[in-house]
């Protein structure tokens, strides 16, 4: 496993991605979550910033896709148009994980077998697509009960995933779980059970974050997270441990997903310092 910095993840808005990269360098991280729609749009060319990796001796962390693909059937071919052209970019920078959200919850007006059943669609075509790239993607779920807002679950834990898109594991080894520890927290899942025997090795990459403060599962809200170690109510260290046991290769990155308070009166660089002490204090030995 390796420390990877997120900037989306963390609510923060980096001045340049060369300081960015500069940056994260210096405070000792060794891979950064790069986000790779915003570069492409800002028309950055992707051997420089591949150059500007290597220069800095860090790598590609695990990068969100860019698209939506649970969406309208008119929008999805929009995407696979021109997903070609995205992961072309993202190939030539040097990433190598994607990772995308499944739906937690039955979407209004869908039965649960269609709900499944455009799920198994829409990723077979992605995942075929992305492997021909050598990219692996990794699929999150939310296990937040809260976020669910009273709908019917669908795949509200990486064992539900891994057991509904089965199949879709098994034709396609690009296609891996997404760890993120706030949510097999919610869902009071383990390791074990979110992963099975198969998918131990295809871990895309690993999201930590802590409550503010210990409060029951039905009572937590996705994006009230705090950095590790705040209220240890999250066992980020038990988690990490157990992946290192398994002998997990995968970036780490704090995602409290909105700025904490102690990020947001900091400065750029002593906020990367602050979650990477963070990140620091809670690694297995």
């Amino acid at each position: 496993m390796y420390k990877s910095h997120s900037c989306r993840g963390l609510g923060l808005v980096p001045p340049s991605i060369s300081e960015w990269v500069a940056v994260a360098a210096k405070v000792g991280f060794e891979a950064i979550d790069l986000p790779l729609r915003d570069l492409l749009e800002q028309g950055l060319q992707p051997l420089k910033i591949r150059q500007m990796l290597i220069a800095n001796r860090l790598a590609c962390g695990a990068s969100p896709f860019p698209y939506d693909w649970r969406t309208s059937q008119k929008e999805f071919l929009a995407t696979m148009a021109k997903l070609d052209h995205f992961l072309h970019f993202s190939q030539s920078i040097g990433v190598t994980r994607l990772y995308t959200r499944v739906e937690e919850s039955v979407p209004v007006g869908q039965s649960r077998d269609y709900a499944l059943s455009w799920h198994r669609q829409r990723l077979d075509q992605i995942a075929e697509k992305i492997g021909k790239y050598n990219i692996s993607l990794g699929l999150e779920a939310i296990g937040v009960t809260s976020f669910r807002a009273g709908k019917e679950p669908l795949m509200a834990s990486l064992e539900t995933v891994r057991t509904n898109l089965a199949d879709l594991f098994e034709r396609h080894d690009s296609l891996g779980l997404l760890v993120d520890a706030f949510h097999l927290h919610a869902a009071q899942e383990n390791l074990h059970q979110a992963l099975g025997p198969m998918l131990q090795t295809r871990i895309v990459g690993i999201h930590l974050a802590d409550l503010p403060v210990a409060v029951p599962l039905e009572q937590i809200i996705d994006n009230q997270r705090a950095l590790p170690g705040t209220s240890s109510t999250v066992p980020v260290r038990k988690t990490l441990q157990e992946l290192a046991q398994m002998g997990c290769d995968a970036p780490v990155m704090i995602e409290t997903v909105q700025s904490t308070q102690e990020l947001k009166i900091a400065g750029f660089k002593e906020a990367m310092e602050i979650v990477f002490n963070s990140l620091r204090t809670v690694w297995p030995e």
